[in-house]
């Protein structure tokens, strides 16, 4: 239940704690954060702006220790989920990557969540979090919302002041707003912006990001893996740094620029044709697999984190902290097949189990080592309880499916070319 809307509050310390005590107090169960701001968002963001009241003294008002009600409220099972690493990881992986603004009032239209993980983390603050990424919180929460000739001037030298970099591929990732207020500017030109700064514009003009055929195919394999549709530009565009490339590639035709590249694509969007080894093919498909795979057990909360350590010479995909079990994500059977003959996993693990997706080579159960399982993946899926993640994973892994038996046609194809030839 929410709060019905009426006339606009002005709010101040006597009016907050009153309507907190007659309004909210008797309708929240149980009082915390969260329930308060879906119960009443304009009271909960009252507080968050508040310069005479904090939760911790509201609180106290009534009777009840602020901190004590978060703490347990924090804990999934016995595990904290917005421990400090969890931020750092969600932070890169998530919000880095689809870069719509990095202030706080920006992120939490989208990032409700990890805002509030954030807000309440007794670990890590903001300043702490942005400055792991080379970033400078305070300078970015200083961003005015309306940019003008002398604010775009004072901000840069700002950066510079700081030590930020100031290409602009660093700007456009770093400082969205500034970036495209710079680009849009009728006022004053990149060029004149450096030279008033005494910086070389030669310098500051956006680095190259794909210098070959074979990274601009693997940024297109990424965005048609992510659901983007090819055939339009104006989608292509998501990536400028592989967009320029394409039209350079195929001197200003799009289209032509992906075939020189060696990626085609129809109208429909269906499956393209792709001019590109299988081994970097299946290496590609590998990696978008095991991201999904750390997305549903991120979701699930089941104490199995992305390993980024080597452990005995070996490297497995996850690591369970509960109970020291390895994972390891592989597309198909056929490569769980070869990780098997290996033995290297079986023979260091107390126990391994293997993810897969497509079932490419039928395995007996009764020969696998004794420490080793096998799980298709949408065992987890349908452990996930909310229906739209659930279909959101069974679309992503649909369509890994689809391109993956486009993979394996492809090469069945290649090997009957080859004995035909013979």
């Amino acid at each position: 239940m929410k709060e019905k809307e009426g006339k606009r509050i002005r709010w101040n310390i006597e009016i907050t704690i009153d309507h907190f005590k007659k309004e909210i107090v008797p309708n929240v169960d149980p009082l915390t954060k969260s329930n308060i701001m879906s119960y009443s968002n304009k009271f909960y963001l009252a507080i968050q702006r508040s310069n005479e009241i904090t939760w911790s003294e509201l609180f106290a008002i009534i009777g009840l220790n602020f901190d004590e009600i978060h703490k347990n409220q924090r804990k999934i099972g016995n595990e904290k989920y917005w421990v400090r690493e969890k931020l750092i990881q969600y932070f890169a992986n998530e919000i880095l990557p689809n870069n719509k603004g990095l202030k706080r009032r920006d992120l939490v239209k989208e990032y409700n969540h990890f805002c509030r993980g954030m807000d309440n983390s007794k670990e890590i603050t903001w300043s702490e979090l942005y400055a792991l990424f080379n970033l400078d919180y305070e300078a970015i929460k200083r961003e005015p919302a309306y940019w003008n000739r002398a604010r775009l001037i004072e901000f840069m030298l700002h950066l510079i002041k700081i030590g930020e970099p100031v290409n602009l591929t660093a700007l456009s990732n770093n400082h969205e707003s500034f970036y495209k207020a710079l680009m849009r500017s009728k006022e004053i030109t990149v060029e004149e912006l450096c030279k008033i700064c005494g910086l070389d514009y030669k310098l500051v003009r956006r680095e190259k990001k794909y210098k070959t055929d074979d990274d601009a195919r693997q940024g297109l394999i990424n965005l048609f893996i992510k659901g983007i549709s090819l055939y339009k530009a104006k989608y292509v565009r998501k990536d400028q740094a592989l967009y320029k490339y394409l039209l350079e590639r195929g001197n200003g035709n799009l289209q032509r620029g992906m075939e020189l590249v060696g990626f085609k694509v129809t109208k429909d969007n269906s499956i393209p044709k792709i001019l590109i080894s299988n081994l970097i093919y299946s290496q590609i498909l590998g990696h978008h697999f095991q991201k999904v795979v750390s997305d549903i057990f991120n979701i699930l909360r089941l104490g199995i984190r992305d390993n980024i350590e080597s452990i005995n010479g070996l490297k497995p995909d996850f690591f369970s902290k509960k109970d020291g079990t390895w994972y390891d994500a592989k597309i198909s059977t056929r490569a769980v097949y070869d990780d098997i003959l290996d033995g290297r996993y079986a023979e260091t693990a107390k126990k391994v189990v293997y993810v897969y997706l497509e079932n490419t080579k039928e395995l007996n159960a009764e020969l696998l080592p004794v420490n080793v399982e096998i799980v298709h993946v949408y065992k987890y899926v349908e452990m996930i309880k909310n229906r739209q993640r659930k279909e959101h994973f069974l679309g992503k892994l649909s369509l890994l499916s689809d391109l993956y038996k486009h993979f394996v046609v492809r090469d069945s194809q290649k090997k009957t070319v080859k004995k035909c030839k013979k």
